[in-house]
């Protein structure tokens, strides 16, 4: 950034995303100047940015408001892909460089699983505990405590090895 002061002694700076080079004071008011800038990236990225890319026919954000609603669409639909497939290549290349990471070091995928946490086991069905003698309905211990079970002594419900299941 390049940081100046106007003459009441406010520090100036220059914004990149006007297009113009529009500069702010501390107090936040704004000044047309148009000072040269020593930084090429910061004199090219507001006309990029206001002038559209070069794969858009010349046109500039601006064009937008004379699009009808079903271009306006395709253009969104255009960019949703582009987005899509630039965050895929970019997972790709992720992968790729994690695989020659392992091939180089020789780690192998015991330690990668353990690194990242383990598998995740999945619980069966568990082995049911109580039952009710009434109904015979069953509860394995896990989740909501069932209405007959409620505020009752437990080991009365706990079925043994002798009950019939």
């Amino acid at each position: 950034m390049n940081d100046m002061k106007d003459p009441a002694g406010t520090p100036r700076t220059k914004s990149l995303f006007h297009p113009h080079g529009m500069e702010r004071t501390a107090s936040g008011s704004s000044n047309e100047r148009q000072a040269p800038s020593m930084d090429p990236v910061a004199d090219t990225v507001p006309r990029l940015i206001f002038s559209g890319s070069a794969g858009d026919n010349g046109e500039s954000e601006h064009d937008l408001d004379g699009l009808s609603m079903e271009a306006l669409q395709t253009r969104r639909a255009e960019v949703e892909r582009k987005i899509q497939e630039k965050r895929e290549a970019d997972r790709r290349a992720a992968i790729d460089r994690i695989v020659t990471l392992v091939n180089t070091h020789n780690i192998p995928v015991d330690d990668l699983v353990q690194a990242l946490g383990g598998l995740k086991r999945r619980l069966g069905p568990a082995p049911q505990k109580y039952r009710d003698p009434e109904t015979g309905a069953t509860w394995s211990g896990r989740g909501k405590e069932p209405l007959w079970l409620r505020g009752k002594d437990r080991t009365q419900f706990m079925i043994t090895s002798e009950q019939p299941t």
